[in-house]
């Protein structure tokens, strides 16, 4: 009965919110440690766990998204547009799964499976590295650089809407 009482208190909460136009405008809730959906905007969907590259990609796969590609430096909205979705969410501190990979011919990092290789690259110095001679997936370092890392290394997705 308390729990049916605590429910009804949050969801009535909720609705005075909506009706007051509290919402931001990502259209999202407020993060919270206890969130169970992924965090979601606009434009972005970000997974709630950290995982490996091939699960990231099937992750933004079921959301019909695609894993996060930054093809045209600091002048690309969608990085700015990122990088505050982030900021507002105080969610800066992780590091995320990017698009790019080297694992079709294990050389030529490419944009998704099979993609077109990668023309702009934004590496962080001394990157890529391939340290131990197994890092094939791209990562976004907290500083929005790229970063080579192990596919089977774990961080959070991110995915973009088309």
């Amino acid at each position: 009965m308390k729990q049916v009482a605590i429910f009804s208190a949050i969801l009535v909460a909720l609705i005075h919110c909506v009706s007051a136009g509290d919402v931001p405008s990502q259209d999202i809730a407020r993060p919270s440690k206890g969130r169970l959906a992924p965090v979601e905007g606009k434009r972005f969907i970000l997974s709630l766990t950290s995982m490996n590259w091939f699960a990231a990609y099937g992750f933004c796969n079921q959301q019909n998204t695609t894993l996060l590609s930054l093809e045209l430096g600091n002048a690309d909205n969608k990085k700015k547009e990122f990088k505050a979705f982030i900021n507002l969410y105080h969610l800066e501190d992780h590091e995320y799964w990017l698009y790019g990979s080297r694992l079709e011919d294990d050389v030529t990092f490419r944009w998704g499976l099979g993609g077109l290789p990668i023309s702009y690259t934004d590496w962080s110095t001394g990157q890529p590295d391939n340290a131990g001679g197994q890092q094939r997936c791209m990562k976004l370092f907290k500083t929005i650089l790229w970063d080579d890392d192990n596919c089977f290394s774990k961080y959070y997705a991110v995915c973009q809407k088309y």
